[in-house]
């Protein structure tokens, strides 16, 4: 084994022989740091018959064509967690040779990620992806069985669903009501009353808010038939897509809400007219190309808010969790709810929001906002 430095980098060159056969593996490094790591996994991994000889593939490459098919098949958002942990999957394990790995390896790895201060929650998605890939591997008959099985993955607790506060949610609203300015037709800060009012009232997903066309709201019918879902997709490029379990649904609407979507509806055509714009695409949260506006400015958004009024540990999903939780608080029929928040069963939202539900369910969604604005202050006009 040696290390040697040629000009700005350095080079690693391990040779060893297994069986009278000898092995070797080259490689060149930017630091001493990195060389000297991969001198010791380069040794482990010929002592132990583990390096790939040419003709096997390894893991790093059955990972990278497995992900190209992967992006075909998945969402962005999906392909770029997989994506996220196949990198920590390869730093691990990526040098090896496919058809070599055992199930202890994997034990390894994940105890080697403890080691480094990893979550449970964290190490568990990256065993998740790993055991995904392997199991298509033994499909194709690359390995003879699926070995990352056989160790049992982290056990996570999983954190019960935090509601934002009442006193939250009317802190939250006033700061939104306060940088409304109609005079100046201040766009960015009315979009946002209104967005994140609306989240807070129908509980609707980030990228089905922002995804909202004229043409989905009935204001004869007092309802929103939902029909998309923005995602963050390839190259940070906004993909189109059926909300989550890809079919349409039906979400009531509040006075309320109603009046606060009709007032902003005036309020774009006014804008359109003052700024010389034409918006053609019906869009409910443009830009000001009229075209939809990325989810992610949504979430920087919500985080300056948060950040503001010194509110911890709230995420913009978090204004569907409240407004779930919210219904089911105050005893709307957890049927009612389930359908509302677009979720596949029933059992899905027993599930999360348990903590929320009180033993009987009865009544409507105008008693439900009924109630909810009797603890609230209710919001100024436009």
């Amino acid at each position: 084994m040696s290390i040697y430095k040629k000009g700005d980098k350095y080079k690693v060159n391990v040779r060893s022989m297994s069986n009278g056969i000898s092995k070797q593996k080259r490689v060149t490094c930017k630091t001493l740091k990195e060389a000297q790591k991969l001198e010791t996994e380069f040794k482990y991994l010929i002592d132990n018959d583990l390096l790939n000889d040419g003709g096997a593939i390894s893991l790093k490459d059955f990972l990278a064509n497995w992900l190209e098919v992967k992006e075909q098949q998945i969402a962005q958002t999906t392909f770029k967690s997989y994506k996220f942990n196949v990198d920590r999957i390869n730093k691990k394990l990526g040098g090896y040779a496919l058809e070599k790995l055992k199930a202890f390896h994997v034990k390894q790895m994940i105890n080697d990620l403890r080691k480094e201060g990893y979550s449970d929650n964290s190490i568990k998605d990256t065993y998740k992806v790993l055991s995904t890939a392997m199991q298509d591997a033994f499909i194709e008959e690359r390995i003879s069985s699926n070995f990352v099985r056989k160790i049992k993955p982290p056990k996570v607790v999983r954190a019960g669903v935090v509601a934002m506060t009442s006193n939250d949610q009317q802190r939250f609203k006033d700061l939104l009501s306060s940088r409304r300015d109609r005079k100046f037709m201040n766009f960015l800060s009315i979009q946002s009353y209104v967005y994140f009012n609306l989240a807070l009232a129908t509980g609707m997903r980030r990228g089905e808010v922002g995804g909202l066309k004229w043409e989905d709201i009935d204001f004869d019918d007092s309802a929103i038939i939902l029909k998309r879902n923005l995602v963050d997709g390839k190259d940070n490029q906004i993909t189109e897509k059926l909300p989550k379990n890809n079919k349409f649904r039906k979400i009531d609407l509040d006075v309320e809400t109603l009046r606060i979507l009709s007032e902003y509806k005036s309020f774009i055509a006014q804008f359109q007219l003052k700024k010389k714009l034409k918006f053609v695409n019906d869009i409910v949260f443009p830009d000001l190309d009229g075209e939809f506006t990325h989810p992610k400015l949504w979430t920087n958004r919500f985080k300056n808010y948060m950040k503001e009024l010194g509110i911890k540990n709230q995420t913009l999903h978090n204004l569907r969790h409240t407004h779930i939780s919210n219904l089911l608080s105050i005893g709307i029929s957890l049927s009612y709810v389930s359908n509302r928040a677009g979720h596949s069963d029933i059992s899905t939202t027993a599930r999360i929001y348990a903590h929320y539900m009180p033993e009987q369910y009865e009544g409507y969604l105008q008693e439900a906002m009924d109630k909810l604005q009797a603890l609230q202050v209710k919001n100024s006009d436009l």
